[in-house]
């Protein structure tokens, strides 16, 4: 699972927005409770201006952990709101 979150952190630093998502969805099928991993989705999402299931991503992130800051971040960002 730590491969997989280095990897989507990296293609996402790189900009490969889709490799970002399928490393991310991978992640989510070994651990789909994981608050990273839907936030990592949704920076993935987000960066292929899929800003809708992005921001459902966030709000799945936030909904398993309210306290993640940088899911809350994103959301607003998105203009999105920062609830769940």
């Amino acid at each position: 699972a730590d491969a997989l979150a280095n990897l989507a952190a990296v293609t996402a630093e790189l900009g490969d927005w889709p490799a970002a998502e399928s490393a991310a969805r991978s992640l989510l099928e070994a651990d789909g409770d994981s608050a990273d991993a839907w936030n990592s989705l949704g920076a993935a999402l987000e960066g292929q201006g899929r800003r809708t299931e992005a921001a459902d991503a966030y709000r799945r992130s936030l909904a398993l952990d309210p306290g993640y800051w940088r899911a809350r971040a994103n959301l607003e960002s998105l203009g999105a709101g920062g609830s769940p």
